[in-house]
């Protein structure tokens, strides 16, 4: 979020592409989905597995999803 925020603030003109991937990341954040992930995620952490989550957006809909390593 920090990058595509610091990105956003370096440019002169709007770049829509980061914009987007902004304004995905606040949509995640204020969602309930991410407060479910959260906890799940705790659960490989805890077990030393590395834990990221992608965002994407399909038929028009925020699709959140775990990736485990």
């Amino acid at each position: 979020m920090n990058s595509c925020l610091m990105q956003l603030l370096r440019e002169d003109a709007i770049n829509e592409d980061v914009q987007h991937k902004y304004e995905a990341l606040v949509a995640f954040l204020q969602s309930p989905e991410s407060e479910r992930l959260r906890k799940e995620s705790e659960k490989y952490l805890a077990e030393g597995k590395q834990v990221s989550v992608r965002i994407s957006i399909n038929e028009g809909q925020p699709k959140y999803e775990l990736i485990i390593k």
